[in-house]
C-alpha cells in the first residue's frame, strides 16, 4: 500500500504474471478516507489528582488563569444530589465540601491535572434561592491561560451534564 497525497490510498493490484500488461484502470484501486472531526470533551483529557485543602489552596492563589460563571438550577434537587453530583464532576477529584447556615449555603472544590502537567482547579459557591432552587458560583483556575480557554468554551455543556441537567448558565 503507499499514499499519494494526504487523503487518497492507493493500493497496487498483484498481478501474477507480472509480464502481462494489464490495462490502466486495473493496475490501480484507489478510495478517499475522508477525515471528520471528533469531538473530544475537555474533561475527557483530565486526570483527577487528590491534593490537601493546603495544597489546593497554595495552587489556587498561583493559578493565573481565572474565569467564573453563575449557574441557576432549572429544578429543585436536594443539597446532597447537588453535592454529589459537582463533587463527582468528570475528570475531577474532590478536594473538600461543606455546608452551613442551616443548610442554606454550601461551598466545594475539585481539582485536575491535564496531559501536559497544568493544574485546573475549581470551586462552586451556592446558596438556596427559594425551597430546593440553587444558584451556583463556579470559579475556575488553571496554571495554563491556553488550557482554561479551552474548557471555558466547554463549560456550558460541562455544567449541564455534570449536573445531570437540572443547572444551566446565567447570562448577566
Amino acid at each position: 500500500a503507499r499514499t499519494f497525497g494526504s487523503s487518497v490510498l492507493s493500493t497496487w493490484v498483484a498481478n501474477p504474471d507480472w509480464e502481462e500488461e494489464l490495462a490502466p484502470d486495473n493496475r490501480f484501486k484507489s478510495f478517499s478516507l475522508l477525515c471528520n472531526d471528533y469531538v473530544i470533551r475537555s474533561c475527557e483529557l483530565l486526570h483527577p489528582i487528590s491534593l490537601t485543602r493546603e495544597e489546593f489552596f497554595w495552587l489556587w492563589n498561583r493559578s493565573p488563569a481565572v474565569f467564573h460563571r453563575t449557574a441557576r438550577a432549572t429544578s429543585t434537587i436536594p443539597l446532597e444530589k447537588l453535592l454529589d453530583m459537582l463533587a463527582n464532576a468528570q475528570g475531577f477529584k474532590s478536594v473538600y465540601q461543606f455546608s452551613y447556615g442551616d443548610n442554606r449555603f454550601f461551598q466545594m472544590a475539585s481539582s485536575a491535572l491535564t496531559w501536559f502537567n497544568d493544574h485546573v482547579l475549581f470551586q462552586v459557591v451556592g446558596s438556596r434561592v427559594s425551597g430546593a432552587l440553587w444558584e451556583c458560583r463556579f470559579e475556575f483556575r488553571c496554571s495554563s491561560a491556553t488550557v482554561l480557554l479551552t474548557f471555558e468554551q466547554y463549560v456550558e455543556r460541562w455544567v449541564e451534564s455534570t449536573s445531570n441537567h437540572t443547572m444551566q448558565l446565567i447570562y448577566n
